[in-house]
């Protein structure tokens, strides 16, 4: 499997809680069902009932197409089977193959995802899998194996069926694993494409990635359209703007507001949202007092690494919270790097990341001081007590058998003085 050269870019640092991120006020939506998120860093900046059922109607494909790309060699040729057409002629779109005709599993996946064909959707299937039905159960391993838990495939097509349902922060993920895929990432961005093997041109459903729509837009990757009656209009896109990659998963909008809504949040999550950098690993962080060091009783700590994170543009950095953690006992000597406490970065009552705290130079030990040192230590320890108490109680035990051995010999002098006299 290939990966995309342009997508999507995971960050090493994992936010610790996971909220959404609001900066000004998100543009009102005309779909039932929102999830927009930044890509590389998985913020999620707007969603609206994202957790709640919906049906994804050709959104569906998407899924297709991955396991296919995953699954099958792209230059195989497919023949198309009666089995694959039966029951299409009055449902859904792009019912144009034959029984019998061949094309490329490249073609037909271009088929698929630009012109939705179903058609299209079945004939991958069965190549695939044999079947139909074995083919959703590997679209459906596929999202398990996502950790997807709210999503179930009945078909490859994405014809309704009540059992055929799926969540918009579930479809985002799926979304986000096929803008991965770079075979997949060719093919939604295409507009139009014509098969080497007939006359026949698919033309995207995608109108933001026509040029001559009123929908077009300039920043958008590609994606997937959808509908059904209980479904209504579905989108499912990526854009790229600088160094910014947000998708976003719309459903159940009414005409056309599927690319509304799309467009509308792109520009209000642009416009609100960038990058800031809200720790520098070479900037001080705190300035420690070192025992038994040579040289400096200071040490300088300095963050593991630096982070940075999608936040409001309008964000008060002075609102900043950074909770420092020292760790206890610290003494020479200490190396460059040597963990040595925590600082967690917290904004607007969420909290971010928790980053070491390191040594920014060695410090060697003072031996002098290491053996006075150990020397106070010995005569504060627990052990120089119990000792210390020992030689005390042999003393007084001594004292003792001092005095009690001297009136023992008074005694007996006045014995034997007495006996003598008479």
């Amino acid at each position: 499997m290939k990966k995309s050269k342009f997508c999507i870019i995971f960050p090493v640092i994992i936010l610790i809680l996971s909220f959404v991120c609001f900066a000004s006020d998100a543009p009102d939506t005309s779909a039932t069902s929102v999830y927009i998120a930044e890509a590389d860093f998985g913020e999620v900046v707007f969603e609206k009932a994202a957790h709640e059922k919906i049906y994804p109607a050709s959104t569906t494909k998407i899924v297709t197409a991955l396991v296919a790309i995953e699954n099958g060699n792209l230059d195989d040729d497919v023949t198309v089977s009666q089995s694959a057409l039966d029951g299409l002629v009055e449902k859904g779109s792009a019912v144009r193959l034959k029984a019998g005709d061949v094309f490329t599993l490249k073609e037909l996946l271009y088929d698929l995802l630009l012109a939705s064909g179903n058609d299209s959707a079945n004939a991958i299937a069965e190549h695939i899998a044999g079947s139909q039905d074995a083919f959703a159960k590997m679209m459906n391993d596929k999202v398990q194996s996502l950790g997807l838990e709210n999503t179930h495939f009945t078909n490859p097509n994405g014809l309704h069926d009540d059992d055929h349902y799926t969540t918009a922060a579930d479809m985002w993920q799926i979304a986000k694993a096929a803008f991965k895929n770079e075979e997949f990432c060719e093919i939604v961005s295409t507009y139009q494409f014509k098969a080497t093997s007939s006359t026949k041109t698919s033309t995207s459903t995608n109108r933001m990635i026509n040029k001559n729509d009123e929908y077009y837009y300039k920043d958008c990757l590609g994606g997937k359209t959808g509908f059904t009656t209980p479904a209504g209009y579905c989108l499912i896109s990526a854009a790229k703007r600088n160094d910014l990659t947000y998708i976003c998963a719309i459903f159940n909008a009414p005409q056309n507001g599927n690319f509304e809504d799309t467009i509308a949040l792109y520009d209000w999550a642009f416009d609100n949202f960038e990058i800031k950098q809200l720790l520098d690993a070479s900037s001080p962080i705190q300035e420690i007092e070192v025992p038994l060091a040579k040289d400096s009783d200071y040490l300088v700590l300095n963050a593991a690494s630096s982070f940075s994170w999608l936040m409001p543009k309008d964000m008060d950095e002075s609102k900043i919270v950074r909770d420092v953690e020292i760790d206890e006992d610290i003494a020479a000597p200490i190396s460059k790097g040597d963990t040595l406490g925590n600082i967690t970065l917290s904004y607007d009552g969420r909290e971010y990341v928790k980053i070491a705290l390191v040594a920014s130079t060695d410090v060697e030990r003072s031996q002098v001081l290491y053996i006075v040192d150990k020397i106070e230590n010995f005569f504060t320890s627990t052990a120089f007590k119990i000792i210390l108490a020992c030689i005390l109680g042999l003393i007084i035990l001594f004292v003792l058998y001092i005095i009690i051995g001297r009136k023992s010999r008074r005694r007996k002098r006045r014995y034997y003085g007495k006996r003598s006299s008479r």
